[in-house]
């Protein structure tokens, strides 16, 4: 993950305080990488750290700080019962209060930021940093060092959000999180889903329910549903027709869209709305071996094919 300038001077220019929530670090089981991060401001947010009360505990904080003059705040929490959290590990956090002056102190090189979070920070010979970024030698990640945040800056990408990790899912994150284009999300109900030759260059997403996680993905991004439950796989598609979405795909035979489409319909939605989703996916002269799914979606992604079509058309 990365720091997204562009969405933030958007956000600053709308809301002029906003607070920046940053997985710092992470120890055992959860569900967020390190540089996961979204945007808090009165009355509203973007992205997610994962949901649940790890979410809401951030976020009110987040509310605290900027509604005081507190500053920047690191904070670890546990993700154990007590939190009402299955994960059991636990994430250190940022909580950082970002406006137009702030910005301005941000400090940039070839594609990455550092900036001082604290008071009492050190002197830092940033451009040592930036240089051991340019060689690799250090991983592109954010690093906190002597009250200094130093991380990359959010090249554009193409969000893919990606809901089950199994067969069908693995098959096409492995093919997809090649291509630079594209910036990953695979959502699931547990990191026992995902396979452990899983790409480090997806964003896992676990959460007990994945369909009201829909609402967080940025407005243009590409979906697709292939979740191990017919139930989940419709409300995923109930949650999604309500948001803004480039394109939308299923995984399922003829007979399971026709079902879904009346479900649907019975739901409140017109054909109309609804045929914005796309089933089933892929190229079905392939064959229907997850690979073979896979390498379907991907042409058609990579092609700008029917899924593209369908959303333009809507």
């Amino acid at each position: 993950m990365s720091f997204d300038l562009k969405t933030i001077n958007e956000h600053i220019k709308k809301y002029k305080f906003i607070a920046r929530i940053l997985i710092l670090k992470t120890y055992g089981s959860v569900p967020r990488n390190e540089g996961t991060s979204m945007l808090v401001w009165s009355g509203g947010q973007l992205g997610t750290i994962g949901g649940g009360t790890l979410e809401y505990q951030a976020t009110q904080s987040a509310i605290k700080i900027l509604n005081s003059d507190m500053g920047s705040t690191i904070t670890k929490l546990n993700l154990g019962p007590d939190m009402g959290q299955c994960c059991g590990g636990s994430v250190e956090l940022l909580i950082e209060i970002l406006d137009s002056k702030k910005i301005k102190l941000i400090l940039e090189d070839e594609g990455f930021f550092a900036r001082p979070i604290s008071k009492n920070q050190k002197t830092l010979n940033v451009s040592a940093l930036f240089k051991n970024y340019r060689n690799k030698s250090l991983p592109i990640k954010s690093v906190l060092k002597d009250g200094w945040l130093f991380e990359p800056l959010t090249k554009t990408k193409q969000p893919i959000w990606i809901y089950g990790a199994g067969h069908v899912g693995t098959a096409i994150v492995q093919i997809l999180s090649q291509l630079e284009q594209f910036s990953i999300t695979c959502i699931d109900t547990s990191n026992d889903r995902y396979p452990t030759n899983f790409p480090n260059n997806v964003d896992k997403l676990i959460t007990a329910q994945p369909a009201h996680v829909v609402k967080y993905a940025p407005p243009k991004t590409h979906h697709l549903i292939l979740t191990y439950s017919h139930a989940l796989d419709l409300e995923i598609c109930n949650q999604l027709l309500k948001q803004n979405f480039l394109s939308a795909g299923l995984i399922g035979s003829k007979t399971k869209w026709a079902r879904f489409k009346k479900r649907l319909n019975e739901l409140g939605y017109t054909f109309e709305q609804i045929n914005r989703i796309i089933c089933p996916i892929g190229n079905p002269s392939l064959g229907k071996s997850p690979q073979e799914i896979a390498i379907g979606v991907a042409s058609m992604l990579l092609t700008n094919d029917k899924i593209i079509k369908f959303a333009k058309e809507a």
